[in-house]
């Protein structure tokens, strides 16, 4: 049951109804909707999908670019009782069959454009209904004409049978075997997550969020989700382009952005010439993957407004776990003695604590480096399907982050490396496993060990080397085709090298420490 001393995520439209009920909550290309019929979407929505059969804790996915629907469905399946799957476009049809599958999702509401994946996807999963956001034939039940045919009055369910541990939202995350982890997120962990981001970045009614980066992405998503629950407004693009990025933040007085490493430096080098575009931005949110001290110094000079970053992961809600603010970056830059803190991604939020563990998982003191283990209400219940990796992961009551890092005398945290081999190449998380497993598949490959090396557009790029088997050849170009075949594009090797041999240990583990990385 609801209980009624407790804010859902859930009661947030219904909450933005009430206080401001005119004002503008979305804009998407010629859409623009107001806080009153965002709310009212959404109920139909939800009592669509319980029309169509969806039960409380049912998986309910969806495959898209960014649009509109997408917050629609982040509010109105959770409404319904649903969980929340939103899905990687990037993949290939093999990885998202293995995710839906796993899911046991039974809805997918998608985009047209992916029909060719979704004729796959019907052979190959258990979805029982599908819901296209823009398809032109009868043959699919279409999200708009689900909508009109639904009641715009918020449902039973939603105003009395939802509570915090209730599932909201199932986002997947490679794991170190290449397979991916279900991340289950409770109302509580969004919520909680929410209002601790709101405090730290101060976002406020007043601010308008430009969503750029793949709604499918936790900080993505998580920043949208913020600025809305505030009762800001969210104007969001369909993908990523510099050009559209300046116009829209002119036309639609943009306050905030998020942004990745890789594009925040594309944009700060597009920026000469187009000064009084940005005019009306008052805050960048950067993060998702590491930037060069060198080159956040260059992007803070040439946008001239405050900027802030923190440190998260899916498995912590995902955001949120530090801050480092807009005053931290303007002492670093004026101070020599604080420089360094650049390279950090600041203090702990308040709605969580760290520590810094041994492999002995002893908290180590200030200074050492260690894994980072984390602890409070954004942190995720399980992985779903997947008890022992659940069990390895929040051992002790922390969640064992994979990630070294250590505390400085003041509290600030330094990622230092990863325990996982894990490539972070434009925001996007790569695990080399994988890739090994796809090129692998190459009847003339011998071995191979796939790693990330340093790209100054994208943080890392993956880079592989091969070891072919006796009297093969094949080219770098011929690998990397192949790998396309088997692994979302955005995987593949950027880079190729042939060896004669590969270091391994006396496990038969592959050595990396030998090859330089």
């Amino acid at each position: 049951m609801h209980k009624h001393n407790e804010l859902l995520v859930t009661d947030i439209p219904r909450r933005n109804m009430y206080l401001f009920p005119e004002k503008t909550a979305i804009i998407f290309k010629r859409r623009r909707l107001t806080h009153r019929e965002f709310y009212e979407r959404t109920n139909r929505l939800a009592n669509g999908l319980i029309n169509l059969g969806i039960k409380k804790g049912d998986r309910c996915a969806i495959l898209s670019m960014n649009n509109s629907e997408y917050l629609e469905c982040f509010y109105g399946i959770p409404k319904a009782g649903g969980i929340f799957v939103p899905l990687n476009y990037r993949l290939a049809a093999n990885e998202l069959i293995d995710i839906l599958n796993d899911s046991g999702a039974s809805i997918l509401i998608y985009e047209g454009r992916f029909d060719d994946v979704i004729d796959k996807i019907r052979l190959k999963t258990k979805i029982h209904e599908f819901v296209s956001l823009d398809a032109s034939t009868d043959k699919v039940i279409r999200y708009e004409q689900l909508l009109s045919q639904s009641s715009e009055i918020e449902h039973e369910i939603s105003r009395n049978h939802l509570c915090s541990n209730d599932g909201f939202c199932l986002m997947y995350t490679s794991g170190t075997t290449g397979f991916p982890k279900g991340v289950l997120l409770t109302q509580r962990n969004m919520i909680a997550n929410i209002w601790g981001v709101q405090v730290a970045y101060r976002c406020t009614h007043m601010d308008r969020h430009i969503a750029v980066m793949p709604l499918y992405h936790g900080g993505s998503l998580q920043y949208s989700a913020v600025h809305y629950s505030v009762g800001g407004s969210v104007v969001i693009l369909e993908q990523f382009d510099a050009e559209e990025f300046f116009r829209t933040v002119k036309k639609e007085k943009v306050t905030t952005a998020f942004l990745v490493a890789s594009l925040l430096q594309k944009l700060a080098e597009g920026l000469k010439g187009r000064e009084n575009d940005i005019e009306s931005l008052r805050l960048i949110f950067y993060g998702a993957s590491g930037i060069p001290k060198e080159h956040l110094k260059k992007a803070l000079n040439a946008f001239k407004c405050q900027f802030t970053q923190g440190y998260g992961m899916t498995e912590l809600g995902p955001r949120g776990v530090t801050y480092f603010t807009p005053e931290d970056h303007e002492e670093a830059m004026k101070d020599p003695a604080k420089e360094k803190r650049l390279s950090s991604c600041g203090i702990v939020t308040p709605s969580v604590e760290i520590r810094i563990a041994d492999e002995s998982d002893e908290t180590l003191p200030l200074g050492e480096t260690g894994e980072i283990c984390v602890r409070g209400e954004p942190v995720f219940q399980y992985y779903w399907n997947n008890k022992k990796e659940t069990e390895r992961a929040l051992k002790g009551g922390w969640f064992h982050s994979g990630d070294l890092g250590y505390l400085d005398e003041d509290g600030f945290l330094y990622i230092v490396d990863r325990k996982k081999d894990m490539i972070v190449s434009g925001g996007e998380n790569i695990y080399s496993t994988e890739v090994e497993n796809a090129i692998l598949l190459h009847p003339c490959v011998h071995e191979c060990a796939v790693f990330g090396v340093p790209d100054k557009e994208w943080g890392e790029s993956v880079h592989a080397r091969v070891c072919l088997k006796p009297g093969a050849s094949i080219s770098g170009e011929e690998i990397v085709k192949f790998c396309k075949k088997h692994i979302a594009s955005y995987k593949k090797p950027k880079s190729v090298e042939f060896v004669d041999s590969i270091p391994r240990n006396q496990m038969g583990k592959v050595i990396k420490k030998m090859m330089g990385t």
